[in-house]
């Protein structure tokens, strides 16, 4: 009783304290002295006075700086700016740890990781309110990450463990698109494509017994990957198995396609390749040694370079375009891909080789326009991107049957993934007809670029060092996708990956601003419904599109039409996934001799610069001392130093004069740290024959 008075009169004494702060605040209001009511203020601002609510954005900025920059980045923020401490960032975290995979992943741990993940979003197990029955798509990628570290190393026996996550994703709202890995095993790299197969079908009978969630079915409707031969073999094996029966509910929307492929897996899952990853690859097909034929006539880097020039390219421009040690930047390769299909016609005075040249190039630029223009101009109606990627299919096919061309049009591998991604976006079209007929279809969200994001969330975490171990791995993964949720919702935030954003561009205006975001849902503002598409008539339309810039390819299609085993994946009557392409099939060894090899300087072709006040002078002697006056003695005195340089004749300011010649210089050290002390490049093609570095540059 005693203590119980005691804490009442400490609660009053405080309550009391209060009233006369605040009566102290009134009295000095009305008074009308600004001193009096500034002294207040200004203790108030020294943070006397610390407010306790946050608003959602503060909470969300709070998780952002715990997850990527640790608890001593946190704590700062919550000192220097108030923002919320690194408990309440936790305790507001919603997304709980991975359980790691330390032998092969069994279907009861990726239930675990999947009841977890499902659990953790916002609503619980009560999220779908209005009681229907809606059946959202998941899509799980497989994918080796990037980030290796090495466990031992003996001589003549390396064994390397890196981890494969798999990922499932969720349309949760328009922007709040959840990449959330449920798998993290580890590999040494050694196991086979059935090997790997296992790994994905336990995946897929996991997600299948956890296919619902509170009143929402859930469905796995394609696989997607990137172009990597081995999980290419694993993929075909879960994913083209069987062929598409005509009591599947999407036969009536798929079985009028001609030459469309219908293998498919368990439940009509299909297999996917990554977009970004296709147009990197086409564009490593214009610097191969061997060029690409297009209607028996071949294209080699030469003749390129050539019509480029001819066409105002500069030389600078062209060494950057076409630099065969930076083949992992989408961006350039959008850029040297948009500059062949810009070409115009050849001159009326051009010789009969240029003309037949340039006609070569623009039938292929109008191939990779139709290819790559669906993923990047965000007003197009989701009739016309398949209709864009109709003709990429019809006019690939042409250009890899025309004469017998095969590998010379393209490598096997590359002419694969295209049809398999083209295929999938159909079927995945046809399957979201079928169950959520009234629903909006996002081709830029199929792919592994959530996956991307992921990993570069990853790599920012980690640190300096390029390596991540599995626990690291399984322990920050899941506030790293939380994290990617936050950036998607405030995308100002967020710069993006400089190496993969494409361009944005509208049909009007051409290509917007490049500091625009990547592309997301939010962007796209064309009609997307897929109940007002006609795949039927996107197929059919796309044909005639590639008809019109190959008119005669028309015969050739009625030809391969009789054949009852030809499709876009047989285009010759005999599947051509199961085949391998030779070793120099991306041989660019021409174009690497042009440019400077690891560990050399690297000078970027431009002028030269001279300052136009600056003489040759003699090296002058350091003295013993302090640096500072060493450069004031050898300064010259009493004469006015210029910011001006002359370049080809021309006076420009040094700042502008370094911008031009350094424009175009892309050169860039590896992300390993032994592979960067030794100056080598990250995406350098080649290995030093003293490297006994292991590693990988993703």
């Amino acid at each position: 009783m005693r203590l119980v008075k005691l804490n009442d009169s400490r609660k009053l004494l405080g309550m009391a304290t209060t009233l006369d702060d605040h009566k102290q605040w009134i009295l000095a209001v009305a008074s009308g002295r600004v001193d009096h009511v500034g002294a207040l203020v200004q203790a108030a601002v020294d943070k006397l006075y610390k407010p306790k609510g946050y608003t959602e954005d503060d909470i969300m900025r709070s998780i952002v700086m715990l997850c990527l920059g640790g608890a001593r980045v946190a704590e700062f923020a919550h000192l220097a700016f108030s923002s919320p401490s690194v408990t309440t960032a936790r305790r507001n975290a919603i997304i709980v740890p991975l359980l790691i995979s330390h032998a092969k992943p069994t279907i009861l741990e990726v239930e675990l990781n999947i009841s977890a993940f499902l659990d953790a979003l916002p609503g619980g197990k009560t999220a779908d309110h209005d009681g229907t029955i809606r059946r959202t798509c998941f899509l799980a990628s497989a994918e080796s990450m990037p980030i290796m570290f090495l466990l031992s190393l003996a001589p003549n026996v390396s064994w390397i463990f890196s981890v494969t996550p798999l990922i499932v994703e969720r349309y949760i709202s328009l922007l709040r698109l959840l990449a959330r890995p449920i798998v993290v095993s580890g590999t040494c790299k050694r196991e086979t494509g059935p090997e790997h197969a296992k790994v994905i079908e336990t995946v897929i009978s996991a997600l299948e017994r956890k296919n619902s969630w509170g009143n929402t079915t859930f469905r796995t409707i394609s696989i997607g990957s990137d172009g990597e031969a081995k999980r290419g073999d694993a993929l075909t094996i879960v994913t083209m198995h069987s062929t598409l029966k005509s009591s599947s509910p999407i036969y009536p929307l798929l079985f009028n396609l001609k030459f469309m492929n219908f293998l498919v897996g368990s439940d009509d899952i299909t297999a996917d390749k990554d977009y970004k990853h296709i147009f990197k690859r086409i564009c490593n097909l214009l610097m191969r040694n061997k060029g690409f034929e297009i209607q028996g006539y071949c294209v080699t880097p030469a003749s390129l370079k050539l019509h480029l020039q001819s066409n105002g390219v500069s030389q600078a421009r062209l060494h950057s375009l076409l630099n065969p040690n930076d083949r992992q930047d989408v961006v350039l390769g959008y850029q040297l891909l948009s500059k062949i299909w810009r070409l115009p016609l050849a001159p009326a005075n051009a010789t009969p080789g240029f003309s037949r040249t340039r006609e070569a190039l623009q039938l292929f630029g109008a191939f990779a326009h139709h290819l790559i223009i669906p993923y990047i101009c965000v007003d197009l109606s989701l009739d016309k991107q398949l209709i864009h990627l109709s003709a990429a299919a019809h006019m690939a096919m042409y250009f890899y049957t025309d004469d017998l061309a095969r590998t010379r049009f393209m490598p096997n591998q590359t002419y694969v993934d295209i049809m398999i991604m083209i295929k999938n976006a159909y079927f995945c079209v046809a399957k979201t007809k079928i169950d959520n007929p009234n629903d909006s279809f996002y081709l830029i969200l199929l792919g592994t670029d959530r996956l991307e994001t992921l990993f570069g969330l990853i790599r920012t975490a980690v640190g300096t060092d390029s390596n991540v171990d599995v626990m690291q791995l399984g322990s920050r993964a899941s506030g790293l996708v939380e994290v990617g949720v936050i950036l998607s919702i405030h995308p100002e935030w967020d710069h993006g990956k400089r190496r993969m954003k494409l361009p944005v561009i509208t049909k009007e205006q051409g290509e917007i601003d490049s500091k625009t975001d990547h592309i997301s849902p939010a962007s796209c503002c064309g009609n997307l419904c897929v109940a007002t598409v006609n795949l039927c008539t996107c197929w059919i339309v796309g044909r005639q599109k590639a008809v019109g810039h190959i008119p005669h390819a028309e015969a050739s299609f009625q030809r391969l039409s009789v054949a009852l085993d030809v499709d876009i994946l047989s285009p010759l009557g005999s599947l051509l996934v199961n085949q391998r392409d030779l070793d120099d099939e991306y041989n660019c060894s021409d174009l690497e001799r042009e440019y400077p090899a690891a560990g050399e300087e690297e000078l970027a072709p431009g002028p030269s610069a001279t300052p136009s006040s600056c003489k040759p002078q003699e090296a002058p002697y350091t003295h013993v001392g302090d640096m500072e006056d060493t450069m004031a003695e050898e300064a010259p005195h009493n004469q006015n130093v210029t910011a001006k340089v002359t370049v080809k004749g021309v006076e420009t300011t040094k700042p502008k004069a370094l911008h031009e010649r350094m424009l175009y210089r892309t050169h860039r050290a590896s992300t390993d740290c032994l592979k960067r002390v030794q100056n080598t490049p990250c995406f350098s093609t080649s290995t030093p024959a003293n490297a006994n570095i292991i590693s990988f540059d993703s």
